[in-house]
């Protein structure tokens, strides 16, 4: 994820320029795919799929959300500078660990020489808007720690915070050779959160629990995870918020998961068993292919599978502790470059309300 070079386009506007935002399909996807290649090169890092992968992507995702009138997941708008293609966003739905819904920037890009001409605010503006629109109440992303700049930016043009929150790579936590202890399994049971969960996520103290319940019924596949105890199942001990994401860079799905939320008095011993609990649901779970089916052409492409994961983890915490040196996760890079680590950002609804009026 690169939220960063559109802080070079959102400084300074010379002259009154006209900016357009126009929907990427499969169609036109290979007007964006330069300008990722360029995002990519930028950061010397290497895409691992193809324009043929991304756009099949597309295809799909747009199929999934017309067949049943369903929220889109993977949502990428191209932008014109005076009639030129300049740059791209592209963003997913989220919830955090309340259960509010937002966004999650995955990237904004402006290309090189189209910058300083206010095209990374119009960009801003652009998604905040449609963020208000579709009920959002908060957009997240990250950014590499090195690009001050960015930084500078994101706190002071659009009033965005670092939230108490680690950016851990959880993709080894998908590895078939990683084994669980099964005495940490023996006392909580984690399954994908339904519809018919609503009451058990308010005993949590989740502020939108019929939001977060039906968005995993009606309009996405997945939202979170909820625990019970083995022994006693209608006991709720836990939640955990998570969302699919698009990485343009990997070309592939895969999954965001926020803090766990946990019913109060839980010594750290069972948070620790819950955590594992938790780490088995994010490691069985699998894109329902009810999700990719019935489609106009009579073809049923497969459902994509999750090829990485990102823990948003409270930083100083017993869980965080145990992903960090039990299982090794380390700090979220930029795929090939270990030095670029990236750090976390969210706009909540105020800050998003301002940068809806940003110039465009």
């Amino acid at each position: 994820m690169n939220v960063q070079t559109a802080i070079s386009a959102g400084l300074t506007s010379a002259s009154k320029v006209k900016i357009e935002e126009h929907t990427t399909t499969n169609l036109n996807a290979a007007t964006v795919w330069p300008f990722i290649q360029g995002q990519a090169d930028l950061h010397d890092v290497k895409i691992s799929g193809s324009l043929e992968q991304f756009q099949q992507h597309l295809k799909a995702d747009k199929q999934r959300a017309e067949k049943i009138d369903r929220m889109r997941l993977l949502n990428c708008r191209l932008y014109t500078l005076d009639d030129d293609l300049s740059g791209y966003a592209l963003f997913n739905p989220a919830f955090d660990a309340q259960g509010n819904f937002g966004f999650y920037m995955e990237d904004v890009f402006v290309k090189e020489g189209e910058r300083n001409r206010g095209l990374g605010k119009a960009i801003w503006s652009y998604v905040s808007e449609r963020a208000l629109k579709d009920g959002a109440t908060f957009i997240k992303w990250v950014t590499d720690e090195r690009n001050i700049r960015m930084s500078k930016f994101a706190e002071l043009k659009l009033g965005a915070i670092k939230p108490p929150e680690e950016n851990l790579d959880a993709t080894p936590l998908l590895d078939p050779a990683l084994t669980l202890d099964k005495n940490d399994l023996d006392d909580y049971v984690t399954r994908p959160i339904t519809i018919y969960d609503a009451g058990e996520l308010k005993q949590l103290g989740i502020r939108r629990p019929e939001f977060l319940a039906k968005k995993s019924h009606d309009e996405l596949p997945l939202v979170g995870f909820i625990t019970h105890e083995k022994r006693s199942p209608g006991t709720v001990v836990a939640a955990t918020a998570a969302y699919l994401n698009y990485s343009t860079f990997k070309t592939s799905w895969g999954m965001n998961i926020e803090p766990i939320l946990y019913r109060p008095q839980l010594d750290a011993e069972d948070r620790v068993k819950i955590l594992h609990s938790t780490i088995n649901a994010v490691r069985n779970f699998k894109i329902p292919q009810l999700e990719f089916n019935e489609y106009a052409n009579g073809n049923t492409p497969p459902a994509p599978e999750i090829k990485f994961a990102k823990w948003h983890s409270p930083i100083d915490t017993v869980e965080t502790g145990v992903l960090k040196d039990h299982f090794k996760l380390n700090a979220d890079n930029m795929v090939d470059n270990e030095k670029s680590t990236l750090i976390l950002y969210v706009m909540k609804e105020p800050a998003v309300e301002t940068a809806r009026f940003f110039p465009r």
